[in-house]
């Protein structure tokens, strides 16, 4: 462990007729982030390749890029694309909170009376799990490499790092490099690596949480639960 022309013309008439002169247009609708959507098409949002900014951090959209980058590497090795399980995810998510707000990184909960495993997670979500297995990060929103040493300045009252006394100040990472490096890093650790790339789930939930560091090293923890259900009975 390491510390997802034609009627757009004719509806945007129908609507011109629909409203009044000082009416508000109606909004757009919320794009998917499952379902339908493929992971190339979802990496072509514009939210995803925007910077993670702590103070509006979108934790849905992160996970629903984790989950898509998931996708691109299991395809990549020959396996099936998982599908999203809502309840999964939100065991994943609730467990990504959990440790975000305890700043702890393991698969139980040593904050709460009952140390709960990830397939307990998934039983008091209603799942009834035939396989079931879990892999948890966090990594830093800044893109930094842990442990190697950093310096410090002060920039208009702000604090930047830098690998470099008066080097480039370390950026935050977007939606989809974090994903990138979140799913590489357990692509890097072999029992990681062989939850990923198993035959054996059909579905996944994916959840992340944000924790603001003090010392400006904001971390985001994330989860990914794998599962399969019982086959049906004939």
């Amino acid at each position: 462990m390491s510390r997802s022309l034609r009627c757009g013309a004719a509806f945007l008439l129908t609507a011109q007729f629909a409203f009044s002169k000082d009416a508000e247009p109606a909004a757009a609708p919320e794009k998917p982030l499952y379902g339908d959507v493929t992971p190339a098409e979802f990496a072509k949002r514009d939210d995803v390749q925007q910077p993670i900014d702590p103070q509006n951090f979108n934790a849905k959209l992160l996970s629903a890029t984790i989950f898509h980058r998931t996708n691109v590497v299991r395809v990549e090795h020959d396996l099936p694309a998982l599908t999203c399980n809502a309840k999964a995810a939100d065991a994943a998510q609730k467990h990504s909170e959990a440790m975000a707000k305890g700043d702890y990184l393991s698969h139980g909960t040593p904050n709460q009376k009952k140390n709960l495993s990830p397939y307990e997670r998934l039983l008091n979500e209603g799942l009834k799990p035939h396989f079931s297995a879990e892999n948890i990060a966090f990594n830093f929103l800044l893109r930094y490499q842990s442990g190697k040493p950093f310096f410090t300045r002060d920039e208009n009252g702000t604090t930047v790092y830098s690998y470099e006394p008066d080097g480039k100040a370390f950026q935050p990472h977007t939606y989809a490099s974090f994903a990138a490096d979140i799913v590489q890093q357990w692509m890097d650790s072999p029992p990681h690596r062989k939850n990923l790339l198993s035959a054996q789930p059909t579905q996944m939930g994916v959840g992340a949480a944000l924790f603001p560091a003090a010392n400006g090293f904001d971390e985001i923890y994330s989860d990914q639960d794998f599962y399969a259900p019982f086959p049906a009975i004939p």
